[in-house]
């Protein structure tokens, strides 16, 4: 099982759509675990964290190959990753014509 973890800055001003889409994500846990299923992930933790530069969601994921997963959810054409993908660019900026940004683990020891 691989892991990944990606800082996810949010647009200024887009704190409280991030909310909702959290409440959203909790309404719709079932569809939810079902998409990162199929793309599978087999754990997601999130954490929001609030600094004087901006929010950033910092997000950690298990599975077989994470690194794919947004990809993955921008190519699908299920209602619910076409509702979590317009939400991801909305709220974070993504545009997925763009190459994601390098995430290099460093292990520490």
């Amino acid at each position: 099982m691989e892991t990944l973890g990606v800082a996810a800055p949010i647009l200024p001003g887009k704190l409280g759509q991030w909310r909702e889409m959290v409440s959203d994500l909790r309404r719709r846990s079932d569809e939810h675990a079902r998409s990162m299923k199929a793309k599978g992930i087999a754990r997601e933790d999130a954490w929001l964290q609030q600094t004087p530069f901006g929010d950033t969601v910092i997000l950690y994921l298990e599975g077989k190959e994470p690194a794919t997963y947004m990809k993955q959810v921008f190519e699908s054409d299920t209602p619910f990753d076409r509702w979590f993908a317009q939400q991801l660019r909305e709220v974070h900026g993504i545009d997925p014509s763009q190459p994601p940004p390098k995430t290099e683990r460093v292990k520490l020891f």
